[in-house]
C-alpha cells in the first residue's frame, strides 16, 4: 500500500514540475484544467502501476522493472491524454502531459530501483541444493543475479531427503542444481 501511495505522489509532483518547466507563469485556465483531472490522472496512474505490477518487486530484476515503468507510464501519457479528451479539458497542454512522462520515469525509476536496492535485495534468503563440486561457482553466480547482500545457504544433496526438507521452509528462494536427478528433485518440489 506504501509503495503505491508514494508511486501516486510522485506522478503527481511529476505533473506539478511539467508545468513549472513549461510555463514561467502559469494560466489559470491550464491549471484548473489540470486540477480537474487530477483524480483521474491519479486513477489512471493507479491502475497501470497495477497492471504492470509496479509494487512487487521482489522477483523482478533491474531490467524488468525499469521495462515496466516505461510502459506503463507511456500507457497512463496515452490514458491522460485520452482523459482529456473525453472530460472536455482540452486546457491541459500535450507538452505538459510529455514533460510530465519524462519527470514520471525519472522519479519511478529511481524510486523503484533505490527501495530494491535497500530493502527488497538484502531480506532475500536463498537455498542452493547440489554437490560441493558445484557449490562455489554457483553460489558466486547467484550473488550476481540476486544480489551480493542476499543470504545463500548450500546444503549438499548427499545429506538426505528428510535434512533438506526440514531446511527448505525456512528460505524464501530455493535453487536445486541442475545435476541433480529429476526424481530427487520432485521430491523436494512437492
Amino acid at each position: 500500500f506504501t509503495l503505491i501511495v508514494i508511486d501516486l505522489i510522485l506522478v503527481w509532483i511529476a505533473y506539478y514540475a511539467a508545468f513549472h518547466i513549461r510555463y514561467d507563469n502559469i494560466q489559470e485556465r491550464n491549471w484548473e484544467a489540470f486540477v480537474s483531472l487530477v483524480p483521474w490522472i491519479l486513477i489512471i496512474a493507479l491502475l497501470f502501476i497495477t497492471i504492470y505490477e509496479l509494487y512487487s518487486l521482489e522477483q523482478k530484476r533491474n531490467w524488468d522493472i525499469a521495462r515496466n515503468v516505461i510502459v506503463a507510464s507511456g500507457m497512463m501519457m496515452l490514458a491522460t491524454m485520452a482523459a482529456s479528451f473525453v472530460f472536455r479539458e482540452f486546457a491541459l497542454p500535450r507538452t505538459v502531459i510529455l514533460i510530465a512522462y519524462i519527470f514520471i520515469n525519472i522519479f519511478l525509476l529511481s524510486w523503484k530501483f533505490l527501495f530494491v536496492r535497500f530493502t527488497v535485495r538484502q531480506n532475500i534468503t536463498a537455498l542452493f541444493i547440489g554437490t560441493e563440486i558445484e557449490k562455489q561457482t554457483m553460489l558466486s553466480r547467484l550473488e550476481i543475479h540476486i544480489g551480493k547482500k542476499a543470504k545463500i545457504k548450500f546444503i549438499s544433496s548427499d545429506v538426505g531427503m528428510e535434512a533438506i526438507l526440514s531446511r527448505v521452509r525456512n528460505f524464501h528462494d530455493i535453487i536445486i542444481s541442475p545435476s541433480i536427478e529429476s526424481e530427487f528433485k520432485s521430491n523436494i518440489i512437492y
